[in-house]
């Protein structure tokens, strides 16, 4: 990762857009692949606008790229150590603080349910007002 990935984040979002992290892989193994997934999280968390991670798959054997094993879960399935220091910066950011929306209850004569959908993205926060 650059040294100076955070401050090329937050230049972005003082133009004021978002800066979601998509297609993240990072390739190699062990400790040095693990910090380097702990500083692309922990730069995110540290920029109000960057509002989300998605990793490009799940198993190495699964990327485009398996030979670098640039992913979170080795080809077995077993989770790596990059995929523990993800987890570990997550949980050491806290808890996002909690959004309220209230809605209209639907008329008594809808019948139709909605349910959200699947998502690879892991949730992060709620984006900032505008």
């Amino acid at each position: 990762m650059p040294s100076n990935y955070h401050t090329t984040l937050q230049n972005f979002a003082n133009l004021g857009v978002d800066v979601p992290i998509t297609e993240l892989d990072i390739e190699g193994s062990g400790s040095t692949q693990a910090q380097r997934y702990q500083g692309v999280v922990q730069a995110c968390l540290a920029v109000s606008r960057c509002n989300g991670i998605t990793v490009w798959g799940i198993r190495d054997s699964d990327s485009w790229r398996a030979s670098g094993t640039p992913l979170l879960f080795d080809s077995s399935g077993n989770k790596k150590p990059a995929y523990t220091s993800v987890l570990n910066a997550l949980n050491a950011a806290g808890t996002p603080g909690t959004t309220t929306t209230t809605t209209a209850a639907p008329p008594a004569d809808c019948t139709a349910a909605t349910s959200p959908s699947p998502s690879t993205t892991a949730p992060t926060r709620a984006p900032p007002p505008r």
